[in-house]
């Protein structure tokens, strides 16, 4: 019989986690990305091609191309044909993987963060009422919730 660590278990669980959401993200894009075919254009959203050495091209499909491209993904479906493009195209691809770097960098550190209960706190509510309570919860009511009841619309 084997037997699990307790730390072998949480990694275990966060691998299956993982997964899980791997295969749901993908379902759900993959779903959108279907039912959006299927549908087809937007009436007054076509798209308007361009003959070019690339091929027919269309504003959006080179917004698709450059965020497939720069992100690294890259599907090889287009390439440059032009001096100027091809050297347009090393620099952003350059500017690209810089930028996805450094926001996953960032969202890393912003989840890390979050985990450990770091982060700052903005009061958004100014004038509501609420009341926090902390600690190993609350045994009798203090004095300010007596406060609290007597004033009805007043903030404290």
């Amino acid at each position: 019989m084997v037997s699990f660590t307790a730390a072998s278990r949480t990694l275990l669980s966060q691998v299956i986690v993982s997964c899980l959401r791997i295969v749901v993200l993908c379902i759900c894009m993959g779903g959108a990305i279907f039912v959006l075919e299927v549908l087809g254009e937007i009436p007054g959203f076509e798209d308007r091609f361009v003959s070019t050495g690339m091929g027919d091209l269309s504003f959006f499909q080179m917004c698709y191309w450059i965020v497939t491209t720069i992100s690294t993904v890259g599907y090889g479906d287009f390439s440059p044909t032009t001096i100027p493009a091809r050297t347009a195209i090393v620099f952003f691809i350059f500017g690209g993987v810089i930028f996805f770097g450094a926001e996953t960098a960032s969202f890393v550190e912003l989840m890390d963060d979050t985990s450990k209960g770091l982060g700052s706190y903005h009061n958004t509510t100014r004038g509501a009422r609420h009341i926090l309570v902390t600690g190993n919860g609350c045994h009798k009511f203090s004095s300010l919730m007596d406060h609290w009841d007597s004033c009805p619309g007043q903030a404290i």
